[in-house]
């Protein structure tokens, strides 16, 4: 699943860190949000990666195995 916005996005030097919890590039919240759905798809055998370029896009990349209970 991959999902994109025209939005400001996110400076390359917070990419490496969005992920981890308390850090926001924003005057509010508090840094869980993405740091959780990390959590909740890896807890799933999951990924999750972002791409970004400033002013133009962000793009949040999920990965979900392809398991089948028999």
């Amino acid at each position: 699943i991959s999902v994109i916005d025209n939005g400001p996005g996110i400076l390359e030097s917070d990419l490496e860190k969005i992920l981890d919890p308390l850090v926001s590039t924003k005057s509010f919240g508090m840094g869980l949000g993405l740091p959780i759905v990390r959590q909740i798809i890896e807890e799933h055998g999951g990924t999750i990666s972002i791409e970004s370029k400033k002013d133009e896009y962000c793009r949040i990349h999920m990965l979900f195995p392809n398991s089948q209970k028999q």
